[in-house]
């Protein structure tokens, strides 16, 4: 049986154009943005809560025992909060809702901790900036079906609508400026 909890793994992927929210063993619960995916081992939950996530997520926490999601660029961990993380290529940013953040990043493993209404971006550099006061709700507005945007390069905004409403935008090349 220790084989069977070491290999099960429950994978949930959101294609473009969706949103779903899935209840995570122990009462936490995800909510993914488009073009997401976590994975899980529910069989291995009661001894360590990881998820694995390629995409964005908004994570409820229930309190207890450390819990830890895992992207390409960084680690977040947590014993009980709500945060937002949005993990796509080389981008990583982790914003707090309620409750204290800590994220490390792969390149450095260094640790910081965040509080509600702030955010830390790490970079593939290594380099992580945190920034302090934001409109944290902004962040996670796709929960709502609503987009914000702040001087972000119009590739970007067309990025995001394509992927919520899961259709293709043809950019000229240099549209940014």
């Amino acid at each position: 049986i220790a084989i069977v909890m070491q290999v099960y793994v429950k994978k949930v992927i959101v294609p473009e154009g969706q949103h779903a929210e899935v209840m995570l063993p122990g009462n936490s619960s995800v909510k993914l943005n488009a073009a997401s995916v976590i994975t899980y081992k529910p069989l291995k939950w009661v001894l360590e809560r990881k998820v694995t996530l390629d995409g964005e997520a908004f994570f409820e926490v229930e309190p207890g025992r450390k819990f830890e999601v895992v992207s390409s660029m960084g680690t977040t961990a947590v014993m009980g909060t709500s945060f937002n993380i949005y993990a796509r290529d080389t981008v990583y940013e982790v914003t707090c809702i309620t409750g204290k953040v800590g994220v490390s990043g792969s390149v450095t493993e260094n640790t910081v901790m965040i509080l509600p209404g702030e955010k830390v971006s790490l970079y593939v550099s290594g380099n992580i900036n945190i920034d302090r006061d934001i409109n944290a709700f902004e962040t996670v507005s796709w929960i709502e079906g609503r987009l914000s945007f702040t001087s972000a390069p119009l590739h970007e905004v067309f990025d995001e609508i394509s992927r919520q409403f899961g259709v293709v935008i043809v950019v000229p090349q240099g549209i940014d400026g």
